[in-house]
């Protein structure tokens, strides 16, 4: 929401298509990686 207050509705956009995507595919490779050491310790 920091982005939405000080910022033009373009780079609002822009944040919100590239930045949560980019934020998305971190969390997902993240998650990836921590469950795969999950399974090798079980």
């Amino acid at each position: 929401l920091v982005v939405f207050q000080l910022f033009d509705e373009a780079t609002w956009v822009n944040f919100k298509f590239y930045g949560m995507l980019g934020l998305t595919f971190v969390f997902v490779i993240a998650q990836g990686f921590w469950i795969a050491s999950r399974t090798r310790t079980t």
